[in-house]
């Protein structure tokens, strides 16, 4: 009988060292995977992370959000001049490019029927009408609302050249070594990853210091949307929710414009596309009235509002 027992327990307490070991192995598998499963995640992300794309890759994704065909877009610009906010206006767009657009500026709320704007960009020129005279001037440099029409990755490229964010050596083809084998792409010193407004960007330009602030371009890494351009006169654009409308164009709900110490919120009303057989082509011609400004004179926004109509549009 004592055999018996003892034969038993024998038998019942190797049961429990089988089944306490075969717990032990599923939970060492089971640690052992998730260490390597978070081993994954992490290589892969670092690959991701470590690989920056040409410049030109990034302008060309930039260049495919503009849409096609010719868009109407009308916003509203809001000004501010130190901490007064006075001055409200309409702007209705009709652009084909970034180098042929139609603007007209309409006065809202106490610049009612005081002031209007026309602007026809064509070519290198912008044109307007003073006095019954059509005249024109060098399109402005810093025509920030082009950044949403280049149509070009070389149009592009050569205005980032322009405001100094691209360097003078962007352009500069490098020879290729004797053997395919030995070809091999280096990252661009002026290309890096840096996060604004809660998304990761593609950020161009020689990074700023402490004691000194450089030109640059952020442009979101996913979407390719333009999210802020710092210009080389240091004015400032940042722009948020965008959205996808007709014939791919994205285009941002908000921009926000900052240059000394005044600023202009636009907030976006509507986009429409236009049927390129109804378009009538952007003339000089087809403009027919007159500036008129006598709504912001004695305004506490009138620098302000000239400075940004002289210099961003």
């Amino acid at each position: 009988m004592k055999d018996h027992l003892s034969k038993t327990w024998s038998i019942w307490v190797q049961f429990k060292t089988f089944f306490r070991n075969l717990k032990f192995s599923l939970t060492s598998i089971a640690s052992t995977l998730k260490v390597l499963l978070i081993l994954n995640i992490f290589f892969l992300e670092s690959s991701a992370i470590a690989y920056i794309p040409p410049t030109k890759m990034i302008l060309q994704k930039v260049t495919e959000n503009s849409g096609a065909g010719p868009y109407a877009i009308e916003q509203l610009v809001e000004f501010y001049q130190g901490l007064d906010t006075s001055i409200l206006v309409r702007e209705n767009w009709i652009i084909e490019n970034d180098h042929s657009l139609r603007l007209t500026v309409t006065g809202e709320k106490n610049l009612k029927n005081t002031f209007k704007l026309n602007y026809i960009y064509t070519g290198s020129q912008r044109w307007t009408m003073e006095g019954g005279n059509k005249i024109s001037v060098p399109i402005p440099r810093e025509l920030i609302q082009r950044f949403f029409h280049f149509k070009s990755t070389e149009a592009l490229a050569s205005y980032l050249l322009k405001e100094q964010i691209l360097p003078s050596n962007y352009l500069n083809r490098k020879s290729l070594p004797p053997k395919s084998s030995e070809i091999s792409f280096q990252p661009e010193s002026w290309i890096r990853l840096a996060r604004l407004g809660g998304v990761v960007n593609w950020t161009i330009g020689t990074p700023s210091s402490e004691g000194e602030i450089l030109p640059g371009i952020w442009i979101e890494q996913d979407q390719f949307n333009i999210r802020k351009i710092r210009l080389a006169s240091l004015a400032e654009m940042t722009a948020e929710g965008f959205k996808e409308f007709s014939k791919g164009l994205f285009y941002p709900e908000k921009q926000t414009i900052k240059w000394n110490t005044s600023s202009a919120s636009i907030r976006l009303v509507s986009v429409k596309s236009l049927q390129a057989k109804s378009f009538q082509g952007i003339q000089p011609s087809s403009i027919e009235s007159s500036n008129h400004i006598e709504g912001l004179v004695r305004n506490s926004a009138q620098i302000a509002v000239s400075e940004f109509y002289s210099r961003f549009r």
